[in-house]
């Protein structure tokens, strides 16, 4: 019998809020989809006290952009064993400024540094986007480009009677929705019949649509990625605006894969991951361009059924678990073909999981922290 590969992915310690939908996408769904394929993954960070016997014992490492500096440790302790190791970048994180606070990590020339070197360190790159590879190809001769996994509903859901068109995300696309407000606000005068959904920041709605009547609202807080999900199921119609910033071209498609799948129209900006879609979703140009698309698209009922059942087809072929699956364990095992040597069983867990102690001690001062690291 084959013996069952272990994928470790490395994360950050502390991840919520909005970053809660980011874990859904790159440690949940990796987690189910490499166990239908026969892997077992676990995942941890740096400040696991197990994390060398974990790093040595592991077919695969995957860092999900850290720029820790143990990041360089743990690649070259893996290559002196002769396996292999992963650096997965999510995002432009060159671009930062497009849509970070002043505060921000990514704003920092060190942590950027940092990112471009563990990258160039790696065996491989992992990324979900055309502009990513484009990012990383002059750094890393291996780039595994994989098409974000998109959950499938087993149908489609019911749709609420009339016109709901909409958005959700966070408030970092606030530039984004502010260009879009007036073709949004100008279409809801004109079609009192028409409801405008929204889930995320109330300022941001505020300022940007607050100027539809309140009867053409359905208004929801940012929430938990299963929320989002059947927000979206309630949409004819899905708005993605992206403005063309060096960001944005890096993004994925994966919005518009997940409004496919629950039986939305993609009404999206055109730029570079949505233009392989122009047979299956609007793209716009400019404002006036989308709200001449949605008039179209609410005069004309059997073109948006045309459009939802040509997307749901798309997803299903290419985005759903099986594909997503395949696709992620083919690459994987190509690159452990390439490392010859065998990882050693996994240490056990033996007494509670001390890293949540270690990470509070790190808010205590030196002579507590170390108090308290001491009886751990």
């Amino acid at each position: 019998m084959a013996r069952t590969p272990r994928l470790l992915i490395l994360r950050a310690h502390a991840q919520g809020g909005g970053d809660e939908g980011l874990v859904v996408m790159h440690e949940t769904t990796l987690t189910a989809l490499l166990g239908l394929r026969g892997w077992t993954v676990e995942a941890s960070d740096m400040l696991d006290p197990r994390l060398p016997a974990l790093v040595a014992s592991a077919d695969l490492v995957l860092i999900q952009m850290l720029a820790h500096p143990e990041v360089e440790g743990v690649v070259r302790a893996r290559r002196a064993l002769g396996l292999p190791t992963v650096f997965e970048i999510v995002d432009n994180f060159v671009a930062a400024a497009d849509w970070t606070s002043e505060g921000h990590p990514l704003r920092s020339p060190l942590v950027r540094q940092s990112l471009v070197f563990h990258a160039s360190l790696a065996d491989a790159v992992q990324v979900y986007a055309d502009g990513l590879v484009d990012l990383v190809a002059g750094v890393n001769c291996r780039v595994l480009r994989f098409d974000p996994y998109t959950p499938l509903p087993d149908r489609l859901p019911a749709k609420p009677p009339g016109f709901v068109f909409g958005w959700g995300g966070t408030a970092t696309s606030t530039d984004e929705l502010r260009a879009i407000a007036p073709a949004v606000v100008s279409f809801c005068a004109r079609h009192p019949d028409a409801t405008f959904a929204y889930m995320g920041d109330e300022d941001v709605f505020r300022e940007t649509f607050g100027a539809i009547a309140p009867t053409q609202v359905q208004l929801h807080p940012f929430s938990a990625f299963g929320d989002y999900r059947d927000f979206v199921g309630g949409l004819h119609v899905g708005l993605i605006p992206r403005l063309p910033t060096p960001f944005n071209a890096g993004r994925s498609d994966w919005r518009l894969a997940t409004y496919a799948a629950n039986g939305a129209v993609a009404v999206v900006s055109d730029a570079p991951a949505h233009r392989a879609h122009a047979g299956r979703a609007r793209l716009f140009g400019d404002a006036a361009a989308l709200e001449a698309a949605l008039d179209e698209l609410y005069d004309d009922r059997p073109q948006l059924a045309r459009l939802r059942d040509a997307a749901r087809a798309w997803v299903v072929a290419t985005r759903g678990e099986d594909a997503a699956a395949d696709q992620r364990d083919a690459a994987y095992r190509e690159l452990l073909a390439d490392h010859a040597a065998p990882a050693a069983p996994p240490p056990a867990r033996s007494g509670p999981d001390p890293a949540p102690g270690l990470a509070a001690a790190r808010a205590l001062g030196p002579d507590d922290a170390l108090a308290a690291a001491r009886k751990l």
